[in-house]
């Protein structure tokens, strides 16, 4: 009893037998590594300059505002229960009701009676113009790059907003202050909480404006009509549905959902054509290291029954292949990742031009090379398998035949 108690298991003498025959055929072991190393390598790298090259056109959408943005090309009259509508739904990342287009223009002028002309467009919390900027509030105004610099402005500057009075031919002064330069706003833009954007178009009007002291003829239900929205999605992916939904309800609209369908459809091809080559790739491997395997149980078929005739269980030789194969899985894997990162880092370094700031022509998350080891490893089992059922049929009585 003590004897069994201190005899090592099955599993540690196929452990110990697996590593005694790699530390004396290495030059198998390492060329088993080296075919695995080729097939997987190349794997990578394509899969790297897949997820690279989409990657980077993606980020050229994502990068501006711009693409996220559904545009209503015309005037149109939208009410209350439908602009809640439009900004439930789940694509819908920000939407803010904007005033007719005749009305969406405002003088500005600076502290040193500088005038300059820029459009009007509302702005609240998740506008993604804004970038890391706070929304304007009542009073407030985000002005673009190039009307900064047209007016000399900085943030904390005092500005007065010209509203024309048409009907009286008079123009109303509002004080606003700025708050800030947003640099993803083009031409001479700003950006006004919703109340000056809906003051401006009730003054051109004519209609009254108590709060700022301006006379004119009594609000009616018409003046208070919606003509446009100003509408984004909340990702490059949504602003297909997003567009082909304001349509369907009879809006003119015009957004880079063509374009961003374009890549969408590249990138699921790409990766159907990926999933395609490894898979062959994989199942190659998967069989030469069978057979491999295979190939080298049989040459020590003898040396094996011997073992049996000593007394060594099946499942020590059983465990002899798994064992090979998990060490050929994880070498060939390291050797695999060693190959691929220094052929991405070339081609990262000689294919820079045309790319986004940041962007790499090969990259590959950390998650697909764990990904890569446990399939490799997983084949390896699975090749290994064949060679340990053959280890498990064997008769120690092979050992007492002549060659």
């Amino acid at each position: 009893m003590a004897d069994r108690l201190h005899r090592p298991g099955a599993r540690v003498i196929g452990l110990r037998l697996a590593l005694r025959d790699v530390s004396h055929d290495r030059t198998t072991f390492f060329g088993l590594s080296v075919v695995l190393a080729a097939v997987l390598a190349p794997l990578l790298l394509l899969m790297a300059l897949k997820t690279g090259v989409v990657s980077a056109l993606l980020a050229s959408f994502r990068s501006h505002p711009d693409y996220l943005e559904i545009e209503m090309l015309a005037d149109d009259s939208i009410s209350a229960p439908r602009l809640e509508e439009i900004r439930g739904l789940p694509q819908t990342g920000f939407v803010s009701a904007l005033p007719l287009g005749i009305t969406a223009t405002i003088a500005l002028v600076n502290a040193g009676f500088e005038e300059a002309g820029a459009g009007v467009r509302t702005s609240g919390l998740g506008d993604p113009l804004l970038a890391d900027l706070p929304p304007p509030g009542k009073g407030e105004i985000v002005v673009s790059r190039e009307l900064a610099d047209r007016l000399d402005l900085v943030p904390g500057d005092p500005l007065l907003a010209a509203l024309e009075n048409r009907p009286e031919g008079v123009f109303v002064d509002v004080p606003l202050t700025v708050t800030g330069i947003a640099p993803l706003l083009s031409n001479r833009w700003v950006l006004v909480h919703p109340d000056l954007s809906q003051a401006a178009q009730a003054i051109r009007r004519g209609v009254e404006m108590p709060a700022l002291g301006v006379p004119g003829r009594a609000r009616t239900e018409a003046d208070d009509v919606i003509s446009r929205v100003r509408l984004y999605a909340r990702t490059i992916e949504d602003v297909p549905a997003l567009a082909q939904r304001m349509r369907d309800w009879g809006y003119i609209v015009h957004s880079s959902d063509v374009e961003i369908a374009q890549i969408l459809d590249l990138e699921r091809n790409l990766d159907f054509i990926f999933a395609v080559i490894a898979l062959m790739g994989g199942a190659g491997y998967a069989v030469a290291l069978g057979v491999s395997l295979w190939v080298n149980v049989q040459r020590k078929r003898r040396s094996f029954a011997m073992l049996r005739l000593m007394g060594v269980r099946t499942q020590a030789l059983v465990v002899f292949p798994m064992v090979q194969a998990a060490l050929i899985a994880g070498v060939g894997t390291l050797l695999a990742a060693t190959i691929y990162l220094a052929a991405a880092g070339f081609l990262n370094e000689a294919f820079t031009a045309g790319l986004p700031a940041g962007a790499d022509v090969a990259r590959l998350p950390p998650v697909i090379m764990v990904s890569a080891l446990a399939l490799s490893l997983l084949a390896s089992l699975i090749a290994a398998a064949i060679s340990g059922y053959s280890l498990s049929r064997l008769q120690p009585m092979e050992a007492l035949r002549e060659r």
